[in-house]
């Protein structure tokens, strides 16, 4: 048994993620029957965790591999490296693959609401309603520091990428965690031919570069969201307004978060628009035929 080179795993994540995009689309199309499209689009994470769950429940969950790893020769196994992973382990794994991102973000959510909330509180009660512009101050901090945390878990996930690339051993964050390893149980798939390191090395600079410029990019995301936030403060503490029906994203129903427009002028989140477009390639109000490409975010719409 031998250790897996990048290729091995990278071709093994390709295979399944094309395997995990056919059959997110078919469950995405079952869900559309039964629930209708806008209650379909409104649980589409919801769906599409529980697309991922089901793939890697049937295979390594029931102690098989996965389409992938059949294609590139590779077995899981624990950090004896000479047994395969217990099934709790498996399962643990797996939830932290599919949620562990997600419940992250929602935990630091949770606790910048919750100090924020305290903060309000504190400063009403010791210091009347004169001081509620310092309070409200008080808690945009607090959650400025978690807007700051959860704009580093992505450039954090980039990171192991690059760090894949450069030692090609643990592709996914919930593998390294848990210490489960690959190896090679068929050499068919070798990449010992010139081209292929060539390519790998390539590979590895694009994602240094790749990297240096999304940090560079989430700098300005944040220094743009702070804006924005301040903005908002603003606005609360001289009072609330009712929200413009026209800032309405209509697939969401709440304000639109980086709007962006489609060809025929409808305006959507970017989230919203794209998450829509992965399942239908047409415009929700107007039904123009619509490709991801031709998405256009708008810069400082209001």
């Amino acid at each position: 048994m031998e250790n897996p080179g990048p290729a091995e795993i990278l071709r093994a994540v390709q295979k399944d993620n094309i395997f995990l995009e056919k059959f997110h689309r078919d469950v995405q199309e079952v869900a559309e029957n039964l629930l209708g499209q806008r209650s379909s689009l409104q649980w589409r994470k919801w769906i599409k965790s529980l697309s991922i769950g089901s793939y890697y429940a049937l295979t390594n969950l029931s102690g098989a591999q996965t389409l992938g790893e059949e294609y590139a020769g590779l077995l899981q196994v624990d950090e004896s490296l000479r047994s395969t992973p217990t099934r709790q382990l498996m399962a643990a794994t797996i939830i932290l693959h599919i949620c562990g991102r997600n419940i992250l973000e929602k935990v630091l959510k949770k606790f910048s609401d919750y100090m924020s909330a305290e903060s309000r509180s504190e400063g009403t009660s010791k210091h009347g309603q004169d001081d509620q512009r310092v309070v409200t101050m008080m808690s945009t901090s607090v959650a400025k520091l978690g807007d700051a945390v959860r704009l580093c878990v992505p450039f954090l996930i980039r990171l192991h990428l690059v760090i894949f690339y450069l030692h090609g051993k643990f592709y996914h964050v919930s593998k390294r965690l848990f210490g489960i390893h690959y190896i090679l149980v068929r050499k068919w798939f070798a990449n010992q031919n010139e081209n292929s390191v060539r390519n790998l090395k390539y590979l590895r600079l694009m994602s240094v570069i790749n990297l240096a410029l999304t940090a560079i990019h989430d700098v300005v995301v944040f220094v743009s969201s702070q804006s924005l936030r301040k903005k908002n403060v603003k606005q609360e503490i001289e009072g609330p307004s009712k929200i413009d029906q026209s800032r309405k994203c209509s697939l969401c129903l709440d304000v639109r978060n980086n709007s962006s427009t489609t060809p025929c002028g409808h305006l959507f989140c970017w989230e919203c628009i794209m998450d829509w477009l992965q399942t239908k390639e047409e415009c929700p109000i107007c039904r123009t035929q619509v490709t991801c490409s031709r998405i256009v975010p708008l810069q400082n719409h209001v």
